[in-house]
């Protein structure tokens, strides 16, 4: 009982130290493929593998399978990079981001008996491009950042040699933070007395809030025969209000007439579905040294139809006619699949060698792609090592995520902007975790 509690107190204390950096930012669209060091260094193919206690996010189950108490600290850093060519050949790149992605996991066996437990922190999800404010894309995008902080507490239970099954919450809040510039002149010339003077400069417009939710996951490994091991995951979706404010500045002419000055701000809120997925995962032993697994997982991104935005406030119909200008906005995402392939290789008992490759389908539609997620086709490549030695392990990974480029050609932003052209996308992550079994 003493051991248990100095466990759970240096875990909350690491949960306080994390708190100002504990959000997130994907490197794929809302996706974020880091979640420990030991599974990006597989591409994440280990939903049928309970090595590390990051199981306790990719199939909960596998905690059944840990000895002892495990707990794990790290970190991703994520750098991804974008850039534009308009029709025109004009090119812009967007400004480069790097960004530092912690996590938590603390769990293992309640002894003499046939349950195991085991807590995550982890951003499974997440956003940040940030485009200029002159540049193509100023009237849909400038800033757009999504940070989620994703609380995992699970319980499993082993039947027995062959068959484990779990079940878990899922808590996640988010932290949104979208910004564009406001064509005041085309607002004015719409407004008495329809000032035309091409002068005006531009306003800007932010929209900024938070929300939480909850949902569930279950788990199931699988022991079909020796050295082989099915694992099936499914995590549900979570639906959350987002509440905020939204504010206009720089405003002037007969726009900042209608809303009584050069600066201006509401309340908004805005729904937000986080997808469901389901993974199936197989590994094979094939010796002592050698594992490989396949995944394949299936993400509910049709639950992104649109972004829409209440003003919950605010009742003066021209205002909120400008307001909702483009509001809502149309995603109508789809539905993807996605591909990984992971081995293992254990040179002997202190090291291992790893490597992954993941393919993975945009849910982007061309007809409403936009900036702020540029989002293709992609194919990764991981590398990763492990040290262990006593009761402490060290694993360090690299991920290269290679999108494919994307030509894009519809009507997002007009017929104030032109977001037509190529797009090519580029990101690293390097990884590292720490974890210490008791």
């Amino acid at each position: 009982m003493i051991r248990a509690r100095k466990i759970l107190s240096l875990f909350a204390a690491l949960l306080m130290l994390s708190q100002s950096h504990v959000f997130a930012v994907g490197s794929r669209g809302l996706g974020n493929q880091a979640i420990g060091a030991y599974s990006l260094g597989q591409a994440n193919a280990v939903a049928a593998r309970a090595e590390d206690i990051s199981t306790n996010f990719f199939n909960p189950a596998g905690l059944s399978h840990l000895s002892g108490i495990h707990l794990s600290g790290g970190f991703d850093l994520l750098a991804p990079e974008y850039s534009h060519t308009s029709t025109s050949g004009a090119k812009e790149d967007a400004k480069d981001n790097s960004f530092f992605v912690p996590n938590l996991f603390l769990g293992g066996e309640v002894k003499n008996t046939k349950f195991s437990w085991g807590l995550g922190m982890t951003s499974p999800f997440g956003l940040a491009t940030e485009w200029s404010k002159t540049g193509f894309s100023k009237y849909v995008a400038t800033k757009s950042e999504l940070k989620t902080l994703h609380v995992n507490p699970n319980v499993s239970y082993r039947f027995n040699e062959k068959i484990s099954a779990a079940i878990g919450a899922d808590y996640m809040r988010s932290d949104a933070d979208l910004q564009r510039q406001v064509n005041v002149f085309a607002v004015n010339t719409t407004l008495p007395p329809f000032t035309i003077d091409p002068t005006t400069p531009d306003g800007s417009f932010q929209q900024e809030g938070d929300g939480d939710g909850w949902g569930y996951n279950l788990g199931l490994m699988f022991n079909p025969f020796p050295n082989h091991r099915l694992g099936l995951a499914y995590r549900s979706r979570i639906s959350m209000t987002v509440d905020g404010t939204a504010k206009l500045s720089n405003m002037s002419g007969s726009m900042a007439t209608v809303f009584g000055g050069s600066t201006y701000s509401t309340a908004g809120e805005s729904v937000l579905k986080y997808p469901d997925s389901t993974t199936l995962g197989y590994s094979i032993n094939f010796s002592e040294k050698l594992t490989v697994e396949t995944d394949i997982e299936w993400t509910g991104w049709s639950t992104f139809k649109e972004q829409r935005v209440t003003y919950t406030q605010e009742t003066d119909p021209t205002r909120l006619a400008i307001l909702n200008s483009g509001n809502p906005q149309s995603r109508k995402w789809k539905d993807v699949l996605s591909l990984a392939i992971g081995t293992q290789y254990k040179l002997n008992e202190q090291w291992a060698l790893r490597g992954g490759y993941l393919y993975m389908d945009s849910p982007v539609p061309n007809e409403t792609y936009e900036p702020s997620v540029p989002d293709s086709d992609l194919h990764g490549l991981s590398i990763g090592t492990g040290y262990t030695v006593g009761r402490v392990s060290l694993d360090l990974a690299y991920l290269a995520n290679f999108f494919k480029s994307r030509n894009v050609s519809n009507n997002v932003g007009a017929p104030l902007s032109d977001v037509d052209g190529k797009y090519e996308s580029f990101s690293h992550s390097l990884a590292l975790n720490a974890t210490y079994r008791f």
